[in-house]
């Protein structure tokens, strides 16, 4: 039995591991955060890229959360729905979201949907929505 156990915690141990490197808050500079969002997103999953935004941002003192769509496979209503339930948590503790990587094929597929997508702040690439947040990358020739 407690062989068992040890399998299932360390089970359970693993499928955190996945789950962080599945989506992580990355700190890029003071404030400002970046969280790639890949591959199929269910509604548990979503769930548990919530909860973990929603605390990170929280722990980083984050101003702006730049939420990174471009290795999304597809996108539906009930994902619109997620992101603009995301965005609203997240300004409910004064972050900014904002979703880049917004491929054609993806900007066609929401002009389609009846959702509320259009309410976010959105940019087809990082660099548009870095550049929007007055932040500049440090300039690495030297």
């Amino acid at each position: 039995m407690a062989s068992l156990l040890s399998y299932v915690l360390d089970l359970d141990h693993a499928y955190q591991q996945l789950s962080d490197l599945a989506a992580p808050l990355v700190p890029i500079a003071k404030g400002i955060g970046i969280i790639p969002v890949v591959g199929e997103i269910t509604s548990q999953r979503m769930d548990s890229i919530l909860d973990k935004i929603m605390v990170k941002s929280n722990e980083l003192n984050l101003d702006y959360l730049l939420v990174d769509v471009s290795g999304i496979l597809s996108i539906d209503e009930d994902l619109g729905e997620h992101f603009l339930r995301m965005a609203q948590m997240l300004r409910l503790i004064g972050v900014k979201a904002i979703f880049t990587g917004i491929r054609p094929d993806l900007a066609m597929k929401i002009n389609r949907l009846h959702t509320n997508f259009m309410k976010l702040t959105t940019f087809g690439t990082m660099a548009q929505a870095m550049a929007s947040i007055g932040f500049t990358p440090p300039d690495l020739s030297n």
